[in-house]
Parts: structure tokens; C-alpha cells; sequence
């Protein structure tokens, strides 16, 4: 298999990372659990989502538990993490060994600092990241690969705010850095209102 072929290969630690399946099955993604730990993994993360569900429910978190039951490798729960309260809970709940964080770090990159410096962000930390994000992708990009990186990544920046969807619309009008720079200060003319949790729906698009 991929894992036992990827572990001869490497002398590093290998982590695999997993979901559910294609079915809400939790006995089959333990049983898969202890096939990688079999094959030569040293840990795992485990989204406990179904494929076909993309984003559309919640991650069913009690599976996750059911996995660290099977294996003796740490075992690191990942989905629907969004605030420091949600980290204590899944570990309550899951008795994982660590937490892996997605969606929320391309939305709020800020948040490690929040968590651990007690950094407290004001309203102008997402205009001053947009900027920030626009320039270096356009020192380390070709002029057309810059762009389209921004409006890949620009979703998860939008979903942080009320009507989301328009802001992102505003913010992927360019076609060039300078422009979107200029949609970047258009939008923040008019301090859109920032959510307490950025808006789920966008994330799956």
C-alpha cells in the first residue's frame, strides 16, 4: 500500500491524514486507522466526514474517539475547529492527543498569536492582511498566478464578514494586483461587519 511503500522510503515521521469514507461508516475508518498504524504511520488525522458530504454537516466528533480507541500511534482530531472553545471540547470529547486546524487559519492566520501571545486584533487587521497577502503573492508569483491565488484564497478571507458573498464578489473583480489592491481599499471603506464565527456556507463553495 502507499503508506508501507511511503514508510520504507522515509526516515522522517509519517503522518497520514483521513476521513470517514465514502460511507458513515465509524468502524470502518477505525479499521483503516489500524491498517496505517500496521503499514508504518506514526500518527494520524482524522476528519470524520463522509466524502459525498463535502462540507454540508457537521464532522461527526464522537468518531474520532473510536479511532484513538483502535490505535496506539497520537491521533490528532481535525474538523469544524474555529476558537480555542471548540479545541477543549473536541478534546474532551474525542480524548485525541492533538488538534489539527484547517479552514480557520487561511481565514484568521492571526489566531495561533490570539491563542498563545494574546494578541488581540482590531477591525483593521483584515485589511492590512489583504494588502499584505496581495504584495507578497505578487513578489513571489508570475502577475497572472497572483491573481488567480488571491481570488482562490479570497473565500475564506470574505467569509469572516455580514454578506460575505458580496465582499468576495468585490474583492475578485480585477484582473491584475494593483486592481485588486484598489477593490481591497473599496471595501474597507465602509468597515463591513465582522462575524463572530466566518460563515460556513462560503467555505464550501
Amino acid at each position: 500500500g502507499i503508506v508501507s511503500a511511503v514508510r520504507k522510503k522515509i526516515s522522517i515521521p509519517l503522518f497520514v491524514k483521513f476521513r470517514t469514507g465514502w460511507k458513515d461508516d465509524p468502524e470502518y475508518a477505525a479499521d483503516l486507522s489500524k491498517r496505517f498504524e500496521d503499514a508504518g504511520a506514526d500518527a494520524l488525522t482524522f476528519h470524520p466526514r463522509v466524502a459525498p458530504d463535502r462540507r454540508s454537516r457537521p464532522p461527526k466528533w464522537e468518531y474520532i474517539g473510536q479511532v484513538k480507541d483502535r490505535v496506539s500511534i497520537p491521533v490528532f482530531g481535525n474538523g469544524n475547529i474555529f476558537d480555542e472553545e471548540d479545541c477543549r471540547m473536541m478534546l474532551k470529547k474525542t480524548n485525541c492527543d492533538g488538534i489539527a486546524i484547517g479552514r480557520i487559519a487561511i481565514a484568521r492566520p492571526w489566531i495561533f498569536s490570539m491563542w498563545t501571545e494574546g494578541f488581540s486584533p482590531d477591525q483593521n487587521i483584515f485589511k492590512d492582511v489583504a494588502l499584505q497577502m496581495s504584495l507578497l503573492l505578487e513578489k513571489y508569483y508570475n502577475p497572472e498566478r497572483a491573481v488567480k491565488r488571491f481570488k482562490k484564497f479570497a473565500i475564506y478571507f470574505a467569509a469572516n464578514f455580514r454578506f460575505g458573498h458580496s465582499i468576495y464578489s468585490k474583492l475578485c473583480k480585477g484582473e491584475t494586483m494593483p486592481e485588486i489592491r484598489d477593490n481591497i481599499q473599496a471595501v474597507f471603506q465602509t468597515v463591513p461587519e465582522v462575524v463572530e464565527r466566518p460563515n460556513m456556507n462560503l467555505f464550501t463553495n
